[in-house]
């Protein structure tokens, strides 16, 4: 059963479309689960005494998981991007065809023409910025829990620091009185 290119064109369309909702779904999942991981670094870092270097390892252990998934994430929307990018790429051959030229479907090659040929490498996702934010803010994090740690834990630091900010760094959350 022969099938003519406008069929083919909107089987392509189709399945594509179901990929789209795939990645939609994969990206909802990896920001709940890196909001999650994040929600607990903030967590330890907010509820620190920065007197327990204890604590500063969480951070950096939670920072290594964090980047670890994110760059899991980053991976698998790469992989589906790529396949992606194939399957436009075949649509914008099949409008090629003069059978669809002729009824003027050719909607992925102007869009492609207009929006994303003229900034080829330029163009960052809403994703990829979201993943760039994510993988700042683990890195951030336990960096800063650490050098608030040092500052309270090592005395000669303290030399290093203008007077007048010294008396400024101090826990977020006043630690609990001692009995």
């Amino acid at each position: 059963m022969a099938h003519d290119v406008f069929d083919v064109y909107a089987t392509i369309i189709k399945d594509t479309n179901e990929m789209n909702a795939g990645r939609r779904q994969l990206d909802s999942l990896y920001v709940t689960l890196l909001t999650f991981i994040l929600t607990g670094d903030a967590y330890v870092t907010f509820y620190s005494a920065f007197n327990n270097w204890l604590l500063v390892f969480a951070t950096i252990g939670i920072c290594f998981v964090g980047s670890a998934v994110t760059a899991r994430w980053r991976e698998g929307i790469r992989n589906i991007e790529n396949l992606q990018n194939f399957r436009y790429a075949f649509l914008r051959k099949l409008e090629a065809e003069q059978e669809m030229i002729d009824i003027g479907a050719t909607f992925y090659t102007q869009e492609y023409e207009k929006n994303y040929k003229p900034m080829q490498k330029r163009f960052l996702t809403v994703t990829n910025r979201l993943q760039r934010t994510f993988m700042a803010v683990f890195i951030v994090i336990p960096l800063l829990l650490l050098s608030l740690t040092a500052v309270e834990t090592i005395p000669l630091i303290h030399s290093l620091i203008p007077t007048t900010i010294l008396p400024l760094i101090q826990p977020l959350v006043a630690p609990p009185p001692k009995p």
